[in-house]
C-alpha cells in the first residue's frame, strides 16, 4: 500500500538491521537468540569492538567487529546503505544494555527508515513496548509509556491531550480487539498528518510493522490485509496536534454500531444510543447501516 510501510520482518528477503541487546553486567544474561542471529549475520556494528570482542571470546562466537559510536555514525551511514543494497544482515550493539537507548545509532536509524527499503527490529528486548519504541522510526531522547489506553473516548482525548505539542513520544499497549476502533478514533480526533507505528507480534514469526501517518495507517488496519491476531504496541509522535474540528468518521460510527448490535441483538436500540452520543439523525445513521449491510 502506498504512503505506508508494512515490514513483515520474517516474511521476506530484504536486508535486515537487528538491534542487539547486550548483557548490562553478567554475561550470562545472555540470549539463546543473540548467539543465533550474531552467528548468522554479515555484518556487526558495535560502540566498542574491545567490549564486544570480549563478550564474543566469552561465548565462543569469531565475528570481526566494526566501530560505531557518535564520532563516526554519519561516515557509517553510507556503509550501511550500501549493505541494505547488498541485502545483507546487520547487527547493532551497545556496550551493555538496550542500543539506542543513550546509545548511537537510533537517529541514524530513524533516517535510514525514511528513504531505505529493509527490516529493522530487536530480539530479546526485555518489554514490547521498549522494543516497539526502538524499530518505530520515531524515538528520539524521551518517550512516556501508558501501558492500555482508557476504554472511554473522552478518557482518551483527555489523556492524550496533555501531550499536545510535546516533545515526547507517546507508547502504548492495545488490545488486538480493540485496536481498528482506537485507530480510527484516533483518525478522527488527531491531526490526519500524525505519523504512528504499530507493531504487532514483536519477535515472533509473524512479527509486523506498519509505519505511516494515521489515516493510511488505521485504513491499513481496517482492511481485510490486517491479521487481527497477536499482541499490540503502538507508538505515536511526538508533538502530536489535534485537528481543528472533531469529525468522528463515519466509519468508526458504524464499527461502534455493529458492535452494540453484536452484543445486544437489537439494532434499533443500537441506533438509538449512537445517535444520542453523537448527535446524528436517526434516519441518516439506519440509512448508513442498511448501505454497509448490502454492500
Amino acid at each position: 500500500m502506498e504512503n505506508i510501510y508494512i515490514q513483515k520482518t520474517y516474511k521476506n528477503n530484504k536486508a535486515t538491521i537487528f538491534l542487539l541487546p547486550t548483557p548490562i553486567g553478567n554475561l550470562e544474561d545472555i540470549s539463546a537468540n543473540f548467539i543465533g542471529v550474531v552467528n548468522e549475520i554479515d555484518l556487526l556494528y558495535c560502540e566498542d569492538t574491545r567490549k564486544t570482542n570480549y563478550l564474543l571470546k566469552y561465548l565462543n562466537i569469531k565475528k570481526p567487529t566494526i566501530s560505531f559510536h557518535k564520532f563516526n555514525e554519519q561516515k557509517r551511514k553510507s556503509e550501511i546503505i550500501n549493505a541494505i543494497e547488498k541485502n545483507l544482515k546487520i547487527g547493532i550493539c551497545s556496550d551493555a544494555g538496550m542500543p539506542g537507548i543513550c546509545d548511537p545509532g537510533i537517529f541514524l536509524l530513524n533516517d535510514l527508515l525514511e528513504g531505505e527499503d529493509f527490516n529493522l527490529t530487536i530480539i530479546s528486548p526485555g518489554s514490547a513496548f521498549l522494543g516497539s519504541l526502538l524499530i518505530s522510526g520515531l524515538y528520539n531522547d524521551y518517550f512516556t509509556f501508558l501501558g492500555f489506553l482508557p476504554k472511554k473516548e473522552q478518557q482518551i482525548e483527555r489523556l492524550l491531550k496533555d501531550f499536545a505539542n510535546k516533545k515526547s513520544v507517546i507508547v502504548f499497549y492495545e488490545s488486538i480487539h480493540r485496536i481498528e476502533k482506537t485507530m480510527l478514533f484516533l483518525k478522527s480526533i488527531l491531526s490526519k498528518e500524525t505519523r504512528i507505528t504499530v507493531v504487532r507480534e514483536l519477535t515472533k514469526i509473524n512479527e509486523e510493522i506498519v509505519r505511516g501517518k494515521i489515516r493510511y495507517v488505521s485504513d491499513y488496519i481496517s482492511s481485510e490485509s490486517y491479521v487481527k491476531k497477536g499482541e499490540i504496541c503502538v507508538v505515536l509522535d511526538k508533538n502530536i496536534c489535534f485537528g481543528n474540528d472533531i469529525n468522528i468518521s463515519d466509519d468508526y460510527i458504524l464499527l461502534e454500531l455493529n458492535n452494540i448490535i453484536a452484543k445486544k441483538n437489537n439494532t434499533k436500540d443500537a441506533i438509538l444510543y449512537i445517535c444520542n452520543k453523537y448527535n446524528k439523525k436517526k434516519n441518516w445513521l439506519y440509512n448508513l447501516y442498511e448501505k454497509q449491510k448490502n454492500k
